[in-house]
């Protein structure tokens, strides 16, 4: 998957509706109907067998075939089936094989890890369990959320040779995944995802042949459920006495061979939010709870009626909403910044006596700060409530010792009145006179403090959205650098952004020990990988480091010169003697990446056949779950059944090998 040869392929043996292909499915009808043939006969099986064809003609080729439609085009990618719960959670999958094979605590260690990821944005990170290499009750949506923050948790628990691997498999696919969900693709994001196409492929083939000297055997959960498929089908359980299965990762699969398709398939078919089976997956969860609020007896005409209900519900919420917007627009400019009036008083918190417990500047779930949802015209929205004061002496007085507060007034008045005077955002560099602080009076010299802050923002795909900010829970925050940085001079004071955690208005509980490096997720979703992607329509380059032909050089370790046709690369690299445009060739020191490279491609494939002599096992790799109850973004997931063995798609590449600058890719930003 993603070599030359295997584009070769897919453009060559395009499947197409001619009249060969209608012509054998209506001689294999015949003798079905006619003749009283069973499907599964020979005579019907010679018709159809070789070309993988069924009995059936499409209701598409019956009525626009006349018209040069090829309904075959109509088979688009779906990434929630065929690569979440697919392609990544067999290779997931084959990494706590490796894992549980390396022995020691490394599974415990990635639990514990994974339990320390903080949430991110509104469900777009969520809680992980306790137990993630359990895969317990696992959807669509909490895989997606491992790939896109695994490479921190398992940093550090493999073998140096095998984790260079394991890294450069995780960031390729990461990459790859985010690329194949963007919403807006342009030219150039859809060239890019052809070539981290290419670089899934040489990425996973080294990963399995990397694995294929260590002793992987079938997981816990894997060895219980093919127990109870064995009694379900009344078969003598014969594998007591040998213990665990040998599970190598299997590549001979529709799924991993339909990724290739993908590049190719966005600019014929459109992004691939348009045809995802995750709105509709997503729809499951709703059904299952009208039926809770049925009697359980003929619910379809109760959950009908509950559904028509609702919907006139919203649309009366709707009116209801359009309604207090345009009164509210009537009596405010819609562009300023929105607050809310409170009905209650000032108050301060009623004191109490004794030791006076430590000082917080982060509400918490019991203080009330009441903040509607207003307008995305607003550039920021916060609560004018003036329930919880600060006393701006008396803090001072309190913290007179801690080094966290020195200067803390003039700072304070510096940075409010570059606010109020318009200044642009410098990191607060500029000074103000005595006589410039003292003209700047806080009224009662108290401050507010405040649970949340709501921000619009544009993404890159030109729609608004919108980040809450909570010193509590989402304190991580990063902005634009204002540093002044000329290309090719000092790059190492080049990067983008600020990375910054907010702590209310002063000082927050510390929740955590000091680090010495934080990991900046750039996976975390779609409008963040474009931050530092580049590209985003109407959005500002963010200096050079984000430009897209550097991006890429990071990327993909493509060093600037001219940009190459994805399709005409091979495995030994970028074809040069065509450069179409200006951008990029490969570089590649040929470093070692923990493999033998002298292994041949024979070598690989008779081991894989070898495997296949063992009963079929790597057909059981996804029936694995036809006992457990899995969920897929709230409905539970389909037994998934592997697909049938196909060809070998062509030799393994080696277009790509990591080098020492190359640090599994998430360290180059």
């Amino acid at each position: 998957m993603g070599t030359k040869y295997d584009r070769k392929r897919q453009s060559e043996n395009m499947r197409k509706d001619t009249t060969f292909v209608q012509m054998l499915i209506a001689k294999a009808r015949k003798l079905i109907f006619e003749s009283g043939k069973s499907i599964t006969s020979k005579a019907v099986e010679s018709k159809i067998y070789q070309t993988s064809l069924l009995p059936t003609r499409s209701a598409f080729s019956t009525r626009l075939a006349s018209l040069g439609f090829n309904h075959y085009s109509l088979y688009v990618y779906d990434l929630l089936h065929e690569f979440e719960l697919g392609v990544w959670k067999s290779n997931f999958t084959h990494i706590l094989r490796v894992l549980y094979a390396e022995g020691g605590d490394k599974i415990q260690a990635l639990n514990r890890r994974f339990r320390q990821v903080p949430t991110f944005g509104r469900y777009t990170i969520r809680r992980f369990s306790n137990n993630v290499s359990g895969m317990k009750k696992m959807a669509a949506r909490d895989f997606e959320d491992i790939l896109q923050c695994i490479i921190p948790c398992i940093e550090g628990l493999l073998p140096t040779p095998l984790e260079k691997v394991v890294l450069d498999l995780l960031w390729d696919l990461a990459v790859w995944h985010a690329l194949a969900k963007l919403r807006l693709h342009t030219e150039t994001t859809v060239k890019i995802l052809d070539q981290a196409t290419t670089n899934v492929g040489t990425s996973v083939r080294r990963f399995a042949r990397a694995c294929t000297n260590i002793d992987t055997r079938e997981l816990p959960r894997e060895e219980a459920a093919r127990g109870r498929r064995e009694a379900a089908n009344g078969k003598p359980n014969t594998s007591v006495a040998a213990g665990k299965k040998h599970k190598k990762l299997n590549l001979h699969t529709f799924k991993w061979h339909n990724m290739g398709h993908v590049a190719e398939m966005i600019p014929r078919c459109g992004t691939t939010d348009g045809y995802s089976t995750q709105v509709g997956e997503c729809e499951h969860k709703r059904v299952k709870k009208m039926y809770a609020r049925t009697n359980k007896r003929e619910h379809e005409g109760q959950i009908a009626a509950k559904g028509h209900r609702e919907g006139l519900l919203v649309k009366i919420k709707e009116k209801e909403n359009d309604l207090k917007s345009s009164e509210a627009q009537q009596s405010k400019d819609p562009g300023d910044v929105s607050t809310v009036s409170l009905s209650a008083p000032p108050s301060q918190p009623k004191k109490k006596r004794g030791r006076p417990k430590k000082n917080s500047f982060a509400l918490g779930p019991e203080d009330e700060d009441r903040l509607p949802e207003t307008s995305f015209h607003a550039h920021h929205h916060i609560s004018d409530s003036q329930r919880f004061a600060v006393d701006i002496p008396k803090f001072l007085s309190d913290y007179f010792n801690d080094p966290g507060v020195k200067g803390f007034l003039p700072l304070l008045k510096d940075h409010l009145s570059s606010r109020l005077t318009g200044r642009e955002f410098d990191g607060d560099e500029h000074v103000f006179s005595d006589e410039e602080r003292d003209s700047l009076k806080i009224i009662d010299n108290r401050l507010f403090r405040h649970k949340v802050i709501r921000i619009n923002y544009t993404t890159y795909d030109m729609r608004r959205d919108q980040d809450s900010v909570n010193p509590r829970t989402h304190a991580d925050i990063m902005v634009l650098s204002p540093e002044e940085v000329i290309e090719g001079e000092h790059t190492e004071l080049g990067h983008p952004y600020w990375y910054a955690r907010v702590v209310g208005i002063f000082h927050a509980k510390d929740l955590d020990e000091d680090w010495d490096l934080y990991y900046v997720n750039i996976f975390v979703d779609r409008d963040m990988f474009m931050r530092f992607l580049g590209g985003g329509i109407g959005h500002m380059a963010t200096r050079f480091i984000v430009k897209i032909a550097d991006t890429l050089r990071h990327f993909f370790k493509i060093k600037a010169a001219g940009v190459e046709d994805p399709s005409e690369m091979d495995d030994e690299g970028l074809d040069l003697d065509e450069p179409v445009g200006a951008d990029l060739i490969v570089e590649d020191d040929g470093a070692g990446s923990g493999v033998d490279e002298d292994q041949e491609d024979g070598e690989v494939e008779g081991h894989e056949e070898d495997e296949d002599e063992e009963g079929g096992d790597e057909d059981e790799d996804e029936n694995e779950n036809d006992d457990e109850e899995d969920d897929e973004d709230g409905d539970e997931e389909e037994d998934e059944e592997e697909d049938e063995e196909e060809e070998d798609l062509g030799p393994e590449d080696e277009n790509r090998e990591p080098d020492g600058e190359y640090d599994s890719g998430y360290a180059a930003f």
